[in-house]
């Protein structure tokens, strides 16, 4: 048996559930250590062992979207959504109508994946209290929420200070909102492309675009499309940016050299974009160090140079006094001749 079970759960593992014996799907040990490993396999799980608590409970942990396959009145068990929407948000799409209308299932939830607010209720979706906090977990849910709520200020400044592209769900009035748009374009730049027509074209919010995601610049008014101080943040941010830029700009010669100027700029930076901050830390460390070897290295040097330097001096010295010397005695002026020739 234990072969049997061992060749079986293999099978499992390995995503072959149509090669497992049928009569094992009925055994409950079996089941349990099957979902266990793989929760998927609670579809291939007898009716019974389906609407066993233990079993989906297990499943659930593993894979939260088995809970598809559980008995319905597991799916109204709040413990076991609970632990379903944990593993997988959008599980909550199986919970039971009572469930998806539970405030603390549907936040769990939503902690997961934003996405998972299209399976709350109704009366949550509406509920300024709960879609406020949802918000907060994750943007996205603004997508899911009513149109009175997301036309709600504080709402919607909070959905796209998480996730700017859910500008595209607030009402056009707050798509006209220069701080609800600056707060988008800051966390996710293209978020621009749902602003309103005016905040296009206004300067300071497309600038903010650009250095958060360069390829911003294609929702930009043509005008700002041809300032050169933008067009080269965006390129800083990313090459493809250029694409965007006005014909006259691709056509100027002097500010293509520019941004090839900023292109090598980046190159030569690119060995250190992948590393991690400790990676980083450690290689400012390693500078450091050759910093204050090369520095004792050069003080050394310094030293040795200033007494090559005074030797030198010396040898010149010296040199002259012997020239000098052999000029007096040549001319018979040395020390001594000069005191006979007193007497």
């Amino acid at each position: 048996m234990e072969d049997k079970y061992y060749e079986a759960l293999k099978k499992v593992r390995d995503g072959y559930y149509d090669e497992v014996d049928k009569d094992l799907w009925n055994d409950k040990n079996f089941v349990l250590e099957a979902v266990k490993n793989r929760g998927y396999a609670l579809k291939y799980a007898s009716e019974e062992l389906r609407a066993d608590r233990e079993v989906v409970l297990e499943a659930v942990k593993d894979y939260g979207y088995a809970l598809k396959y559980a008995s319905e009145e597991l799916q109204n068990d709040r413990e076991v959504v609970l632990e379903a929407v944990k593993s997988d948000g959008e599980a909550l799409g199986w919970a039971s109508e009572e469930l998806q209308n539970d405030r603390e299932v549907v936040l769990e939830a939503v902690r997961n994946t934003g996405e998972a607010f299209a399976f709350a209720s109704e009366e949550l979706k509406n509920d300024r209290k709960t879609v406020l906090e949802a918000v907060k977990i994750d943007g996205v849910a603004l997508d899911w929420t009513s149109e009175e709520l997301q036309n709600d200020r504080e709402i919607v400044l909070e959905a796209v200070r998480d996730c700017g592209l859910v500008l595209n769900s607030a009402s056009e009035e707050l798509q006209n909102d220069k701080e609800v748009v600056l707060e988008a374009v800051r966390n996710r730049g293209c978020g621009l492309e749902f602003a309103g027509e005016e905040l296009q074209n206004d300067r300071e919010v497309v600038l903010e675009a650009v250095k958060s995601d360069g390829c911003a610049l294609e929702f930009a008014g043509e005008e700002l499309q041809n300032d050169r101080e933008i067009v080269l943040e965006a390129v800083r941010k990313d090459d493809w940016a250029l694409e965007y830029a006005s014909e006259k700009l691709r056509n100027n010669k002097n500010f293509l050299k520019e941004v090839e100027e900023i292109k090598a700029i980046k190159e030569k930076m690119r060995p250190y974009r992948n590393m991690s901050e400790e990676e980083l830390q450690e290689r400012i460390a390693q500078n450091e160090n050759k910093i204050r070897n090369n520095d004792m290295t050069l003080k050394r040097y310094s030293l040795i140079l200033r007494i090559e330097e005074q030797e030198e001096k010396i040898r010149e010295q010296e040199k002259i006094i012997r020239e000098q010397e052999e000029r007096i005695q040549a001319l018979g002026l040395d020390k001594n001749q000069g005191g006979r020739d007193a007497q």
